[in-house]
């Protein structure tokens, strides 16, 4: 794909963000909810729309740093680097969970270990899954 069209199609998802930001904060407004969930996500989602917005547009607007993005993003040590850290930040993660549910299970705080768990069973499963899908792509 070329790499202008992958960016413009970012840009697509961060005015995404941009309008949905906004709709959720007014849903949250207007339906005077009293958690303030949707309101945060409203927040998050608009902030992230704009920041994005002004990164991408940076880029696009000179042809010498579109061009360094691309490299930064097509690179084999970048992409090994990125690969390596997904890796740890999935093992640390399974291991700081585990650890966590034997703590919460001693705390006494059965529902929130058991979420933590499940979570962290998702999360191999999901893993388990791609991989799977992955080895008969590759």
């Amino acid at each position: 794909m070329d790499f202008e069209k992958k960016l413009k199609q970012r840009i697509l998802t961060a005015r995404i963000f941009l309008i949905a930001g906004p709709i959720l904060m007014a849903v949250s407004i207007w339906q005077n909810l009293d958690n303030e969930f949707f309101f945060a996500w409203g927040t998050a989602l608009m902030v992230i729309g704009i920041v994005r917005l002004r990164q991408y547009r940076k880029v696009m607007a000179s042809p010498e740093a579109m061009r360094a993005q691309e490299v930064a993003e097509t690179d084999e040590r970048n992409i090994m680097l990125s690969s390596k850290a997904k890796s740890w930040a999935f093992g640390w993660y399974v291991l700081i969970c585990g650890l966590a549910v034997i703590v919460l299970e001693f705390m006494g705080k059965v529902e929130l270990a058991t979420l933590l768990a499940f979570s962290v069973c998702a999360l191999i499963v999901l893993y388990w899954g791609c991989y799977h899908v992955l080895k008969r792509k590759y």
